[in-house]
């Protein structure tokens, strides 16, 4: 996929790499959900850092709300609604912090 060799789209995974996951495959503090999801975690998951989950759950309702029957999204219609959502913004930008030239900005 040629979209994946662009530079912007590699500062965009080398942001989310350094910024959303915690190190390591280990839960880093005792919160719960951190506990639950060590306690069904068989080596795969990946753990998130609190500014991305955050993120991530005033993301979840948009989507679903967006959700087509198929379980399709439209790309657009997303980006349109994050982008007229100032919480969502603000909380994208505490996430990533200014590990992101504008281009990647919000």
């Amino acid at each position: 996929m040629r979209a994946r060799k662009s530079a912007y789209w590699k500062e965009i995974l080398g942001t989310i790499t350094t910024r959303f996951v915690k190190g390591g495959l280990a839960p880093s503090s005792a919160e719960s959900i951190e506990l639950w999801t060590a306690a069904i975690d068989r080596g795969g998951h990946t753990y998130v850092s609190s500014d991305a989950f955050n993120f991530f759950i005033a993301l979840a309702p948009i989507l679903q709300e967006m959700e087509e029957r198929d379980g399709s999204l439209g790309h657009e219609a997303v980006y349109a609604k994050v982008f007229n959502t100032p919480s969502l913004i603000s909380l994208w930008d505490i996430a990533v912090g200014n590990s992101l030239t504008e281009s990647g900005t919000l």
